[in-house]
């Protein structure tokens, strides 16, 4: 794999079932929770959130950066995602100050 490129077990879009940020009984209110991790105009929809994302790899996952908006309101954010030994995503996220 070359330097720069994401692990190919990364790619795709991956079903977000739980966080332990929000509430989990509310993330599929815009229809099913995901992200997108293909390099090529990836997205990320949940809870009342929807957002573009840029992903970039790193040693033990990806870096994610995300725009979008929240209840109407403008946010970003950054994060980071991981592939576990279950074969799972696993990530963390934190939201910028809101302007």
């Amino acid at each position: 794999m070359p330097s720069g490129d994401l692990h190919p077990d990364l790619h795709g879009w991956w079903r977000i079932v739980e966080t332990s940020q929000w509430a989990n009984d509310r993330l599929d209110d815009l229809g099913p929770a995901l992200i997108s991790i293909t390099g090529h105009g990836d997205r990320l929809r949940m809870l009342c959130l929807l957002a573009y994302v840029n992903v970039k790899p790193t040693k033990a996952g990806a870096l994610v950066h995300m725009g979008g908006c929240g209840e109407y309101d403008p946010l970003s954010g950054t994060g980071s995602v991981r592939l576990g030994k279950d074969g799972r995503l696993h990530g963390s996220a934190h939201q910028d100050q809101r302007r």
